[in-house]
């Protein structure tokens, strides 16, 4: 959630940098969660909330931006999703951020936003679940995630070692 945050309070500052961070489906949080968790209701033309979304890309279009989305949910996403919000956006390929952490120190960090936005039961029950199969477990193995877009040529992956960036205090935003 830190980096949603920064991202949203820099919201202005990442405009001038040509990034637009749009404040949709963040249930008045940070994060595009909704987009995340909820991706029929944007990225397809009858979604709920589709026209809002393409108001804003259409925006991004008319000023030379890019769009920036981000929540911890985009990690779920497949690579046919991905390559279908690209295509809804009009580029040609996407750029994705990876922030790994030490897993260690992520686990109880994903577990509380699971727990916030209602996906998950007790500490003990995802510990175990992730921890016996640990190379199996979304949360604790950081190259789980990156195996769905590391064949596509469509996709640009960047990934930014986030417990690193704190120690030398890089902002990360």
């Amino acid at each position: 959630s830190y980096m949603q945050m920064r991202l949203f309070q820099g919201r202005e500052e990442l405009e001038n940098r040509g990034w637009v961070y749009p404040d949709i489906g963040t249930y008045g949080m940070e994060a595009q969660h909704d987009v995340a968790h909820n991706p029929a209701l944007f990225i397809e033309p009858e979604g709920e909330y589709a026209k809002d979304f393409r108001d804003i890309i259409q925006r991004c279009h008319d000023e030379g931006k890019n769009l920036l989305l981000s929540a911890e949910g985009f990690r779920t996403w497949d690579a046919e999703k991905m390559l279908r919000l690209t295509d809804l956006v009009g580029a040609e390929k996407a750029e994705l951020v990876f922030a790994f952490r030490c897993p260690f120190s992520v686990f109880y960090s994903y577990w509380a936003e699971e727990v916030k936005q209602g996906f998950s039961g007790s500490l003990a029950f995802r510990f175990m679940q992730n921890f016996i199969d640990w190379e199996n477990s979304q949360i604790l193995n950081p190259f789980f995630d990156l195996k769905r877009f590391e064949d596509n040529a469509r996709f640009d992956i960047n990934v930014l070692y986030f417990d690193a960036a704190r120690k030398h205090k890089i902002d990360i935003c």
